[in-house]
């Protein structure tokens, strides 16, 4: 005791006293900032500091207010250690089901300190399972594009697939992300556009096809409305594909719907009444009449225009029939009237009179006069 009074130790431990305290509020306050900032490494090694500074507490085992300080920091920063894993559990679990790719990135910045944690396992399956499904459910959406116009699906499967394609963008910015999970689902995730690509390019020429098929039926009202469709269809997906390698036979076949009037006023030129059996005026002026109908005006002029050029073709074969003199004179007729069964019905009705006249015409060529 008197060596304690000479070397003044009462003052010496009341200033080591006060500066082992103010040392306790730094760390304190430090490792609680380490928390909230989530800087979880030096959040660990501020513990390990904590721990081996408990011995400090005995220099306050006469004041009770600040006995086993250290201790107590310890206990308290240990248990709260303890809780990140589950905590982080919580956030990223509830961050996946509303699917923030970008605040679940963030959270796994700094998880490899709690590597061996069940709930950093569990996190790591929930995710690769969420990501799994977004995957499937991304092809499924793309294959799902069906080439029939009045499929009602399709548009509302365009939209979820766009929906996806933007998150696994924003998934494939997130290093965090494609790190913390396993390999061969990363792997998945970067080659699932080309992929995609492929899927599309296959329904597009299937879509073309489709149109082709929709030529051979002369069935306007198809080709145009199924252009529209792929014409939407690719402005819907021009800022993910461009699909190069088809694109050639996207513009061919844009050009072709684009000049279909002057297709089909070449193709029908209705010189051959042999001929209205396979391509019945009557269906091509049908089909027109469909197709304008139902908005496209343009066949309204083109339905015009194919109408008067049978009236006028069907007139003089009528005359000529009518005056022919020849040996052949009979097949013409029956071939006039033949043909007459495939006129549209406004032209059947103009010619009415006509045909009954050669059918009388040809009655009187097959049954002899008696007398």
């Amino acid at each position: 005791p008197l060596v304690f009074k000479y070397l003044n130790g009462r003052k010496k431990l009341d200033y080591y006293k006060k500066k082992f305290l103010c040392y306790y509020q730094l760390i304190q306050t430090k490792i609680e900032q380490d928390e909230i900032n989530e800087n979880y490494e030096d959040f660990q090694k501020k513990l390990g500091i904590i721990q081996s500074l408990i011995c400090l507490d005995e220099f306050f085992i006469k004041s009770p207010e600040n006995y086993n300080k250290f201790e107590n920091l310890f206990r308290k920063s240990q248990s709260d250690f303890f809780k990140i894993p589950e905590q982080i559990y919580k956030v990223i679990l509830d961050a996946s089901s509303k699917q923030e790719f970008n605040l679940i990135n963030s959270k796994l910045s700094s998880i490899e300190i709690f590597s061996k944690s069940k709930f950093i396992s569990a996190i790591k399956i929930s995710l690769e399972n969420i990501l799994q499904s977004i995957i499937k459910d991304t092809k499924n959406y793309a294959n799902s594009f069906n080439e029939n116009i009045r499929h009602e699906q399709n548009k509302e499967n365009l939209r979820k697939y766009i929906e996806n394609h933007e998150k696994i963008q924003i998934i494939l910015k997130q290093t965090n992300i494609l790190n913390f999970i396993d390999k061969n689902i990363r792997i998945s995730l970067e080659n699932l556009f080309g992929e995609i690509e492929k899927i599309l390019m296959k329904k597009i020429l299937y879509i073309l096809e489709s149109i082709e098929n929709f030529f051979n039926q002369n069935n306007y009202l198809f080709i145009e409305k199924t252009m529209e469709y792929l014409t939407d269809l690719l402005k819907e997906l021009n800022d993910y594909y461009k699909f190069e390698s088809i694109q050639d036979k996207i513009n061919q076949m844009k050009t072709r719907v684009s000049q279909l009037p002057n297709e089909i006023l070449q193709k029908y030129d209705f010189i051959d009444l042999n001929k209205y059996i396979n391509d019945s005026p009557k269906d091509v002026c049908e089909q027109l009449k469909l197709a304008s109908s139902n908005g496209y005006s343009k066949y309204t002029q083109i339905y015009r225009q194919v109408i008067e050029k049978l009236r006028k073709k069907f007139s003089s074969e009528i005359d000529y029939g009518k005056n022919d003199t020849s040996s052949n004179r009979s097949m013409k007729l029956t071939t006039i009237r033949d043909a007459s069964y495939y006129l549209p019905d406004e032209l059947q009705n103009i010619f009415q009179n006509d045909i009954k006249e050669i059918n009388e015409m040809i009655r009187k060529v097959h049954v002899p006069d008696c007398d």
